[in-house]
């Protein structure tokens, strides 16, 4: 059954067209809300993956260079690495350092490779108001080398 509505001016409409027009109205601003939601994990997808590429980057350049028997040798290497490529990885910088670790005996002093990797991501999704759209990821990752 259904009800005819006077409104003030004096036309006369449904109550099932205002059900159907809220509907519509929901609908649409769920929608809206989804796609926000969507749209920001590609971008948190993005810094996620691209951490983890870091990550591993750097943990491969230390064991890397690590097993070199010089320093100059350890920075040749991680230079002629491979890293992955991805359209939203922008640069990578690796930087070495050498550490010394004195145990008191000098047959037991351990060196130590450090290394700092830092990527720059370009997010898929530029996101509005905020300045940029790529954000820099840092990661350190030592190894010890016994060869030094």
């Amino acid at each position: 059954m259904v009800q005819t509505v006077l409104f003030e001016e004096g036309t006369a409409r449904s109550h099932g067209h205002r059900r159907a027009g809220q509907s519509i109205i929901e609908a649409i601003v769920g929608l809206m809300v989804f796609v926000i939601i969507a749209l920001a994990m590609l971008d948190v997808g993005a810094l996620v993956m691209a951490t983890t590429i870091n990550n591993d980057m750097a943990a491969r350049a230390a064991r890397v260079a690590a097993s070199q028997n010089t320093f100059a040798n350890a920075k040749a290497a991680v230079q002629k690495l491979n890293f992955p490529t991805s359209p939203i990885i922008t640069s990578v910088n690796q930087t070495l350092t050498q550490g010394q670790t004195n145990s008191g005996n000098a047959k037991q002093a351990t060196s130590t490779i450090t290394v700092t990797s830092v990527v720059e991501v370009r997010l898929p999704v530029p996101v509005p108001f905020v300045p940029g759209t790529s954000k820099q990821l840092t990661t350190t990752a030592t190894a010890p080398a016994l060869l030094f």
